[in-house]
């Protein structure tokens, strides 16, 4: 998986430059480290990262990976209706 984390970071190149794309790359980080609890404080903290989070874990689930459960639980949790 760090292989993955690493090419994605490679692959964006420019786009590392911009402040959307640090607060992305924290959520990412918190993501690929397992700490559950900094993803729930940056969804917390932005909620736009949501939308793109949701995405990831689809992609995560249909690659066969398991979805943080703490995090899926905060997402359920905090669904707009």
């Amino acid at each position: 998986m760090a292989i993955i984390h690493e090419e994605e970071l490679r692959r964006r190149g420019d786009q590392q430059a911009t402040a959307a794309y640090e607060t992305n790359r924290g959520l990412e980080d918190a993501l690929w480290s397992g700490d559950q609890d900094r993803v729930i404080a940056l969804l917390e903290a932005d909620p736009s990262l949501v939308q793109g989070l949701t995405r990831r874990l689809d992609d995560t689930a249909s690659c066969g990976g398991n979805a943080p459960e703490r995090v899926v639980a905060w997402l359920l949790e905090h669904a707009r209706t």
